[in-house]
């Protein structure tokens, strides 16, 4: 079994621009991805979801957080890294 079928990426996203999340994006090409966009932008789900294959995005009706977003998705294992750019 592959590393790519058992494990699923989430991003938490607050404010971020195309741009920083694509190049986030590119990388993650294999896997299932996550986003979780605490400033509920609807043009940038819309211009992710045209270019990259996600598997679930959220616009919460309000700021979840970091911590507290993690609860939308069954997981099982959880490496959890907060990026700061």
């Amino acid at each position: 079994m592959s590393i790519y079928n058992i494990l699923t990426i989430k991003l938490v996203l607050y404010e971020e621009d195309f741009e920083f999340v694509s190049k986030c994006l590119d990388q993650l090409t294999n896997f299932k991805v996550i986003i979780l966009d605490n400033s509920r932008n609807i043009k940038l789900k819309d211009t992710i979801t045209k270019k990259y294959k996600i598997e679930r995005y959220f616009l919460p009706k309000k700021n979840l957080g970091y911590y507290l977003s993690l609860l939308k998705c069954k997981i099982t294992y959880l490496y959890f890294k907060i990026f700061r750019f």
